[in-house]
């Protein structure tokens, strides 16, 4: 790069947050590609937000492997201490280990010769600059901890959440709870200045009561929630100049994660896990609709049951592969307007075998 375009390039990385992290991932991520996407810059543009004061309260649910993490605890935190070297960040999420690793990858960008070069007011005390922890000269800084970690006698400017609890601890109760209640009790107290503090919570949905809902029931929140493949025709803006049109059907990055990989991962997981943490919309583990309290036990259906009335329920299938679907079938009792559940049968069958199979 010639000497004369360095001040530009500077101005901009210092000024444009979006430029930021394109420069921030290639110096974490030496070698990998970054693939910009609508919804990155949606992110950058909310966050921009959060750093001149306009959103103080803001929630951003995406799905795994979308650089929510990198975009929100990383390179965030980076380039708001770099421009204002007394700004002080708390960055908390579910384990020791994540945020720790979340630390250091911010670390690696405030070391780099460019971040030095655009940022030259941000000086970082080197007794002071730990896994955990980093301190400007100027009292500013990164801080580092898990959900229950000690905050006491800690306070900053912006809180990060990220990631609050795993997706399979997310099914209990009391985990829920803990965390909601760690919130409610610790959080909101360590703000240096409670009326501009800044609060921001990315994440992966897992349950309709994670810390997600927990706080979108009591606050005033902007929530950001983009599903990994759109339900429905949409129009989202991007900010004051960009709107992007967004089809039903269509994945919310295409290069990264097409329609074949999520529907593989739908599959995977199941349909219950993918509507949470894929489309950020969880429902109660009963449905919606059915609910588990209608269900009763029995130990052997009554006799006259098969003479009343029987019916059968196929929920077909078309493959054998390893990760494909069953075709299942249920077969019931009516009587005295009870039904029984009398057979289960569950089996991969190619087409010919289940015609045959429907119709012994």
């Amino acid at each position: 790069m010639s000497d004369n375009k360095k001040p530009v390039v500077n101005a901009l990385l210092y000024e444009d947050f979006s430029s930021f992290l394109i420069k921030a991932f290639e110096t974490v991520n030496p070698g990998q590609n970054f693939v910009p996407n609508w919804h990155i810059d949606l992110m950058s543009t909310r966050l921009t937000e959060v750093a001149q004061g306009g959103i103080q309260r803001l929630v951003l649910c995406l799905c795994p492997r979308s650089l929510k993490s990198f975009v929100t605890s990383v390179a965030f935190p980076a380039w708001c201490i770099g421009r204002d070297p007394s700004k002080r960040f708390i960055c908390i999420s579910y384990s020791e280990d994540l945020a720790a690793k979340h630390s250091r990858d911010s670390q690696q960008i405030i070391a780099s010769n460019w971040y030095r070069k655009a940022f030259p007011k941000a000086r970082f005390d080197g007794k002071k600059f730990t896994e955990h922890e980093m301190e400007t000269t100027m009292n500013g800084g990164r801080l580092a901890t898990s959900v229950g970690g000690t905050l006491t006698g800690r306070g900053g400017h912006v809180i990060i959440i990220d990631d609050p609890i795993k997706a399979d601890a997310a099914m209990s109760e009391a985990e829920r709870n803990r965390v909601n209640s760690w919130f409610t009790s610790t959080v909101s107290s360590r703000f240096d200045d409670p009326a501009k503090g800044a609060l921001v919570i990315v994440s992966q949905r897992t349950h309709v009561d994670d810390l997600v809902g927990h706080v979108l029931q009591r606050g005033d929140w902007l929530n950001v929630s983009i599903p990994a493949i759109a339900v429905e025709d949409e129009e989202i803006r991007i900010d004051a100049d960009t709107v992007i049109y967004r089809k039903q059907g269509e994945s919310m990055h295409p290069a990264r994660l097409p329609i074949g990989h999520l529907e593989h991962q739908r599959n995977n997981i199941g349909t219950y896990n993918f509507e949470a943490q894929y489309q950020q919309k969880p429902v109660p583990r009963e449905g919606n609709l059915v609910k588990a309290e209608w269900f009763r036990t029995y130990e052997e259906a009554p006799h006259e049951v098969e003479r009343e009335y029987v019916i059968q329920c196929w929920d077909t299938a078309s493959s054998i592969d390893g990760d494909a679907s069953y075709s299942v079938c249920t077969t019931w009792g009516l009587r005295e307007h009870r039904y029984y559940l009398l057979d289960v049968y569950r089996e991969r069958l190619l087409f010919p075998a289940l015609l045959k199979k429907v119709g012994a």
